[in-house]
C-alpha cells in the first residue's frame, strides 16, 4: 500500500495526563514511502503520542448487489474481517447482519501490511482496529488504533494492548521506560494513566474488561490480575488465553487449560469423559494455539494447528479444519477462526461448519453486533 506513516522526532514534554485520545485529534504528518517508513524510531516519552495522525482510509468500495444473507444463508451474525489487498495492503470487510439489507462492504485500512506478526486487532464490534508497529530493535512500538476509517497514533513505548471485552472502542495498553510499566486506558473521556505498575518490568496487558486488567509477565508463566481501580488483586501462574465479561480467565498452566474465577479458584477445562476422547482432543487439535470461552463459561473452544474441538461438559467435537493463525472468535451462535483460505464458521446450535470469505487470506475477524 502506498500509503505509509512518517514520524516527527522532535522532543516535545509529557502531558499531565498521558496522551490524547485518536478522537481528540493530533497534528498530521503523512508521506509517501517504503514500508521500512514504519520501523523509525521515536523519541517521546513512554505514553505521549507521536505527532503523526495516520489518514482516514483512503478507498472505499461495495461488492455491488451482494447482500450478507445471499453469500452464505446458514450464516445470521455478520462479522468484520481484516485480509490481505493485492497491493501489499489490507482491506477491512464489513458483512453486516442477515437481517439487515446491506451489501458487503470494503475499506482500505490506512496502514500497510507489515508481515504476520504484525497483527491488527479488531475490538468485539469489529468496527476499531489497533496495531502496534515495532521500533527499530526495541521490543517496544508505536500503538495506531481508532475506528477503523480514522486511525490515529495513540501512544510510542507500547508493550501490548487488549480490547476491553465486552465495550465497543475501549482499549487498554502498557508503556515501559526505564524499567517503569505503565497502564493505560482509551476511555471516552480521553487516555488515563490507570497504574504505574512497578517491579513488573516485562509485564504487558493481555486481557481488559469492567472486572479489571490481565498483564502477562514477561517470561509467560505468570498472570498478574489487577481490579478496575487497576489495585493488583493476585498472580496466577499460567498463560493468559481468554477473558469474560464476567472475569472469568481461561489460562494454559502445564499444558492444561484451566478456568480462574473471579475469586481465584481454578478448574481444569476437561478434553473428555474417558481417556479415548482426550487422546481424540489432543490429536485432533494438535500443538495447542488457543482456547477461548464459546461464548460463555461451561463451553469451550481450542484451536491449534490440526483444527479446532469445541468441548462442553462431558462432550466434545472435533472439526478438522486447517487453522492458519492463532486466532479463533466466539460470538452469538458460533464460533469462527481464519484457514488458509477464508473462515470456519460453526454453528452452536446444529453443530455444523462451513466456509465463508473463500477467496480472502484473513488475518483477523470479529463478529457484529445487531443493529
Amino acid at each position: 500500500m502506498a500509503e505509509l506513516i512518517i514520524e516527527d522526532l522532535s522532543e516535545s514534554p509529557p502531558p499531565s495526563k498521558g496522551p490524547p485520545p485518536w478522537w481528540a485529534g493530533v497534528a498530521v504528518g503523512v508521506a509517501i514511502g517504503l514500508a521500512a517508513a514504519f520501523l523509525l524510531g521515536v523519541g517521546d516519552d513512554a505514553g505521549q503520542p507521536a505527532t503523526t495522525t495516520v489518514p482516514a482510509a483512503g478507498t472505499s468500495s461495495t461488492v455491488p448487489q451482494v447482500t450478507s444473507d445471499t453469500l452464505h444463508p446458514d450464516f445470521q451474525q455478520g462479522l468484520s474481517a481484516i485480509v490481505e489487498s493485492d497491493v501489499q495492503g489490507l482491506d477491512w470487510i464489513d458483512w453486516p447482519p442477515a437481517d439487515i439489507p446491506l451489501p458487503v462492504s470494503v475499506e482500505r485500512l490506512p496502514f500497510g501490511d507489515l508481515g504476520v506478526t504484525v497483527l491488527p486487532t479488531l475490538d468485539p464490534s469489529g468496527h476499531f482496529v489497533a496495531v502496534e508497529v515495532p521500533m527499530n530493535d526495541s521490543p517496544a512500538g508505536v500503538l495506531y488504533a481508532g475506528p477503523v476509517t480514522n486511525v490515529d497514533t495513540v501512544a510510542t513505548d507500547v508493550t501490548g494492548h487488549a480490547w476491553h471485552d465486552s465495550v465497543t472502542g475501549f482499549l487498554a495498553f502498557t508503556t515501559e521506560k526505564d524499567g517503569e510499566v505503565g497502564l493505560w486506558t482509551t476511555p471516552l473521556g480521553g487516555v488515563q494513566n490507570v497504574t504505574n505498575a512497578i517491579g513488573f518490568s516485562g509485564a504487558h496487558v493481555v486481557g481488559f474488561g469492567n472486572w479489571g486488567w490481565a498483564l502477562q509477565d514477561a517470561d509467560g508463566e505468570t498472570v498478574h490480575i489487577f481490579n478496575e481501580f487497576g489495585e493488583l488483586l493476585r498472580s496466577e501462574p499460567g498463560e493468559f488465553l481468554d477473558s469474560h465479561s464476567s472475569g472469568h480467565l481461561l489460562l494454559l498452566d502445564e499444558g492444561a487449560v484451566v478456568e480462574v474465577d473471579p475469586a481465584g479458584r481454578r478448574r481444569e477445562v476437561r478434553l473428555g469423559a474417558e481417556v479415548q476422547d482426550v487422546l481424540a482432543v489432543l490429536d485432533g487439535v494438535g500443538d495447542l494455539w488457543g482456547a477461548i470461552f464459546a461464548p460463555d463459561p461451561g463451553r469451550y473452544a481450542l484451536i491449534g494447528n490440526r483444527g479446532m474441538a469445541l468441548i462442553e461438559g462431558e462432550s466434545t467435537t472435533i472439526y478438522p479444519q486447517d487453522p492458519s493463525r492463532h486466532h479463533i472468535v466466539a460470538g452469538g451462535d458460533y464460533v469462527m477462526y481464519p484457514q488458509r483460505a477464508g473462515v470456519v464458521v460453526v454453528d452452536l446450535t446444529t453443530g455444523d461448519d462451513f466456509v465463508i470469505l473463500q477467496d480472502e487470506n484473513v488475518r483477523t475477524v470479529a463478529f457484529s453486533p445487531a443493529r
